[in-house]
């Protein structure tokens, strides 16, 4: 409200206005390791269990909350079917820890929500987290943090060992754009990116240099086309003296009509 009234110039509540820096995103709190493990331990059960869903598997919040028995959960993978968007449509293999906390739920839980709660909706919302994870907070002394910065953290850690395009299908968007803000690269991680490309594409250079059939992509000179250029007075073991292409290629070679016209 302070800030709506400075830009509409209200003269009796002049606050500053505030603005993020260029490339900010809304949501930049990542968890350290240690700071998950103080809060986790320091959490309720019902907390720990939504919590590590989402530092494990990257769902939102609501969609943790939706959850469902056999429809989202089944043979090790939660199966996220619906949201704002079609892109959200995908399926995450779930980790042990995770695994063995729905487990739990799923000897003392009764009915088709995986977190049922006495709500409107019939299950849990982001109302009934708010005391026990200010509470968790306090317990642990980590920072404040709002319950969607552990999905921002679990896309944060996967973004360093994943192209943005699986990111992208993993997280549910629908914009790379959005991916991309997930993507915190660091002077020494572009630096080792770079490098680990032009690796991997001067390998792919050297090993192109055979063909799967065992053909050289240079073609060897056939005996009849040796002889045929040792009468016409050419070495034929001067290689580099001869034109050669591979298979399909659209090269041609330069003869000396094509130099003279292009001059």
């Amino acid at each position: 409200m302070l800030r709506l009234a400075a830009e509409w110039g209200d003269p009796a509540n002049p606050a500053p206005k505030t603005t993020l820096l260029d490339g900010e995103a809304g949501r930049d709190r990542v968890l350290s390791v240690d700071e998950e493990s103080c809060y986790l331990a320091s959490a309720s059960l019902l907390v720990r269990t939504v919590v590590t869903v989402m530092l494990d598997c990257g769902l939102r919040p609501e969609e943790v909350y939706r959850l469902r028995w056999n429809e989202n959960y089944r043979d090790n993978r939660l199966f996220i079917h619906r949201g704002k968007t079609s892109a959200v449509r995908r399926s995450i293999t779930v980790t042990p820890p995770v695994a063995a906390l729905l487990d739990m739920r799923a000897c003392t839980g009764t009915g088709q929500w995986i977190f049922p709660a006495p709500t409107k909706s019939g299950h849990i919302e982001q109302s009934s987290l708010k005391k026990q994870h200010h509470a968790a907070l306090a317990d642990s002394g980590v920072s404040p943090f709002v319950i969607y910065d552990a999905r921002h953290t679990c896309l944060t850690r996967w973004a360093k060992w994943m192209d943005p395009f699986t990111l992208k299908k993993l997280a549910g968007h629908e914009s790379l754009s959005t991916t991309m803000r997930y993507v915190h690269l660091n002077e020494r991680d572009s630096e080792s990116k770079l490098i680990e490309a032009r690796r991997k594409h001067a390998e792919e250079h050297c090993n192109g240099a055979a063909d799967p059939g065992g053909h050289t992509s240079r073609h060897t000179l056939s005996a009849d086309t040796a002889t045929h250029h040792d009468r016409a007075g050419v070495s034929a073991t001067d290689e580099t003296e001869f034109w050669c292409a591979r298979r399909g290629s659209n090269s041609r070679p330069i003869d000396s009509k094509s130099i003279a016209l292009s001059n």
